[in-house]
């Protein structure tokens, strides 16, 4: 089915990923050896709790059945296509969660995660690169649905997404620029004050002569070249039209580069 061949692919990799003991069988065997390889990697002793909640995680990942790669899969297929498949996986996702939360503060920092795609033979290179991909508000760490929605993505989306990288870097992200083009459109229209579909110097001394005026001080001559600096490093020469400023600002959000 060429709808769901990217997801076959993603799921034929994480599978083969699991199979610790590459017998084309993922049993509670191996994730319970998930579970100890994790706490290893983790300085924890592997406690008959740990092994609970590992065994707790195959039964809601894989399951009783579903043991070989052609009926998971076959089974995931099938689940992608439940109208309410992600409400459903994240909650089975939590399951996970008190796997690799090894402390118990109700988040994944990176040496927790490190510890949890480790085992599936992920480096430490690749799992910082993945954390820093699926830790979509970049604060250092997943938050508990931050966490079951990547597994979930991962394993659901047809297409192409940054949760491709859920299980450790695996390929460069497709970056969504709508919602981004859309609040640039937005405050380009607001700059554009004499609303002729151009940002220029003028726009931004009549924003500043309106600041000074509503702050109830004079515009001066310092301010004025504030002002005119300001359009200098957020719009600048070339770049007073909406289309060529916001595809200098989409590159600037691609990259690594900095206003």
């Amino acid at each position: 089915d060429a709808d769901t061949k990217f997801l076959v692919t993603k799921l034929d990799r994480i599978f083969h990923m699991k199979d610790l003991r590459k017998i084309g069988r993922v049993d509670e065997q191996d994730f319970v050896e998930w579970g100890r390889r994790a706490a290893r990697f983790s300085g924890l002793v592997f406690s008959e709790k740990m092994e609970k909640n590992w065994r707790n995680a195959w039964e809601a990942f894989v399951g009783v059945g579903y043991e070989t790669k052609t009926l998971w899969i076959r089974k995931m297929i099938d689940f992608s296509k439940l109208s309410n498949k992600y409400e459903i996986s994240k909650a089975l996702n939590l399951m996970m969660l008190k796997c690799v939360d090894v402390n118990k503060d109700g988040k994944i920092l990176l040496p927790e995660f490190t510890a949890f795609v480790k085992p599936l033979g992920v480096t430490d290179e690749d799992a910082r690169t993945s954390f820093n991909i699926i830790d979509v508000n970049q604060n250092g760490a997943l938050d508990e649905m931050e966490f079951a929605e990547s597994l979930a993505r991962y394993e659901l989306d047809l297409e192409r997404s940054v949760y491709d990288n859920a299980y450790g870097f695996w390929i460069e992200p497709i970056i969504d620029n709508t919602f981004l083009i859309a609040k640039l459109t937005r405050i380009f229209d607001m700059m554009d004050l004499q609303e002729h579909g151009r940002v220029g110097e003028r726009d931004f001394l009549t924003w500043g002569r309106r600041a000074a005026g509503s702050a109830g001080v004079k515009f001066t001559d310092l301010m004025g070249k504030r002002w005119k600096n300001a359009w200098t490093v957020y719009i600048g020469p070339g770049f007073e039209t909406k289309k060529a400023w916001i595809k200098k600002m989409i590159n600037y959000r691609n990259t690594d580069g900095s206003m």
